[in-house]
């Protein structure tokens, strides 16, 4: 851990906050090797100003976490000509399953609504993923891997089709 202490419970909710406006959580299926695979991601920030992605690098820090950094050129992603109105975007992603249940159990209790319950799926996924033999983690094979895939694919599928309705309840 770098700065020695972990954050103050005000920059834990202060995070939450930028994770709500700025972030997400999601699980990216993933074909490899003729099959499917699951892996948990979380896209910290994503915005035009460094100042911001500076304060949520030093927040990480603080955490003993290390983040990937992406510089993009326009909002969609891609380097279309014609589309230099748009400014460059930072973002900051988590993608270890070490990584993000410490990032998300930090935030948690300061999230609600969609981001609480995108955040707590994937804390289950990636408990489910830790809690099988290693070798069922990543292939699927036998009645364990069966089972471990319907388990995965429950789970994917759990994000994927939220109805706008349901989230509007939370």
């Amino acid at each position: 851990m770098q700065g020695g202490q972990l954050p103050p419970e005000t920059e834990k909710a202060w995070m939450a906050g930028i994770f709500e406006g700025e972030g997400g959580a999601r699980i990216y299926r993933t074909k490899a090797r003729k099959e499917l695979s699951y892996w948990p991601a979380v896209q910290a920030i994503s915005n035009t100003d460094p100042l911001l992605i500076k304060r949520v690098t030093a927040f990480l820090d603080q955490l003993g976490l290390r983040g990937s950094y992406w510089l993009r050129k326009n909002s969609n992603g891609r380097d279309k000509p014609g589309r230099g109105h748009h400014s460059l975007c930072f973002e900051v992603r988590i993608g270890s399953t070490k990584s993000i249940p410490i990032f998300l159990n930090a935030i948690l209790p300061y999230l609600t609504g969609s981001k609480k319950t995108q955040a707590e799926l994937i804390l289950a996924f990636i408990e489910l993923r830790n809690s099988r033999p290693k070798r069922y983690r990543n292939q699927w094979t036998g009645k364990l891997g069966d089972e471990c895939f319907a388990a995965d694919e429950a789970l994917y599928r759990q994000q994927q089709f939220r109805p706008k309705a349901a989230l509007l309840q939370n």
